[in-house]
């Protein structure tokens, strides 16, 4: 089975950060890069960012990134 990438380059909205990785987990990515000014999902406290988690409905912890 290929393994299929999807690279977030300088996306400034947490909430469609979040509704990309619950998109990737439905069309099964192998793996979300978050690059430039992109909001990871965990912040640099180790915390997670609420509108993420939020838009993201789980997916933050299924799929890599």
């Amino acid at each position: 089975m290929k393994k299929i990438y999807v690279i977030l380059h300088d996306i400034r909205s947490a909430e469609n950060v979040g509704g990309i990785l619950r998109t990737s987990d439905a069309f099964g990515i192998s793996k979300v890069y978050l690059t430039g000014y992109t909001p990871a999902p965990i912040d640099r406290f180790g915390r997670p960012v609420s509108k993420i988690a939020k838009a993201a409905l789980g997916a933050e912890k299924s799929v890599e990134w």
